[in-house]
């Protein structure tokens, strides 16, 4: 199983996020994963004042729900991209405010 952990630092996190993402094979996806990562890294930071974010790269096999709910983290985000629970809808209906997109899945849930 996957799993590196890093503490980011905000002003400047390419050490950190070039670790998370060291096991990533794929040139390809290496960078899509880092642009998304440190979009999210600067929101998280913005959003909550922080100068450093911590951060996990997992690759998840089973139902981990159980453990995220039994922890004591104050905020987290989650990010899937792949395999059972994750969920791609076209930009116009993320874009919608949300309320489209919801529409959207609940009519491919049937």
């Amino acid at each position: 199983m996957l799993l590196l952990q890093a503490v980011i630092d905000i002003s400047k996190p390419e050490a950190a996020t070039d670790y998370l993402l060291s096991a990533v094979q794929q040139p390809v996806l290496q960078q899509q994963l880092h642009a998304d990562l440190v979009q999210a890294v600067q929101l998280i930071s913005t959003t909550l004042q922080l100068d450093h974010v911590h951060a996990k790269l997992q690759v998840i096999q089973q139902q981990s729900c159980p453990n995220w709910h039994a922890d004591t983290v104050g905020m987290r985000m989650l990010a899937t991209y792949a395999g059972p629970g994750t969920w791609y809808i076209a930009n116009r209906y993320a874009a919608a405010g949300g309320s489209e997109g919801l529409q959207w899945c609940a009519e491919q849930l049937g």
